[in-house]
């Protein structure tokens, strides 16, 4: 959906656009000057396009606005979501994944105590030097999220379950 502010610029950068046109044919018929013309039109078109600019800034706007959102309704689970997070059941640490864990972290030279695994496919917690870090495998890479980037869901499920997974 448009917004109105957005769609009033755009028309009025328009009609800006066009009224400069007349008013420059008229100016540069008057004075005899194509280039009385020329500055005449050229005023006209950079107006309306700075309010197309405008325009297009708040539908940008709009859009991000729209994303936090979304976002922000997502890191909220209602309480059925989030009794069905807590009491998810972890998923299994299968040899291939056990050994790329240990490969990456004894190329970084950290010390793996113990690997988790959760209830997300791809997604285990490591627990190196009394610090608890967020693995996931699946990609190009290994990617390690520190306690405070974890996806709400699975830190939800961790503090839920921490107790019994030791």
């Amino acid at each position: 959906m448009q917004n109105i502010i957005e769609s009033a610029l755009k028309v009025l950068g328009f009609i800006i656009i066009i009224i400069g046109l007349f008013v420059s044919i008229i100016a540069g018929e008057e004075a005899e000057s194509i280039s009385v013309f020329f500055s005449t039109f050229i005023s006209g078109v950079v107006s309306g396009l700075v309010l197309f600019g405008l325009a297009e800034i708040i539908r940008l706007l709009e859009s991000i606005n729209g994303k936090l959102k979304s976002k922000d309704d997502s890191n909220h689970a209602t309480s059925k979501e989030q009794e069905e997070i807590i009491n998810g059941q972890p998923m299994q640490l299968s040899h291939k994944e056990e050994t790329e864990i240990y490969i990456f972290f004894k190329e970084q030279n950290k010390k793996i105590d113990k690997i988790l695994p959760t209830p997300r496919e791809d997604f285990f917690i490591i627990l190196s030097n009394d610090e608890y870090l967020l693995v996931e495998l699946g990609g190009f890479s290994i990617k390690v999220y520190q306690a405070d980037k974890w996806p709400n869901n699975l830190r939800l499920w961790f503090e839920a379950n921490k107790d019994t997974l030791h």
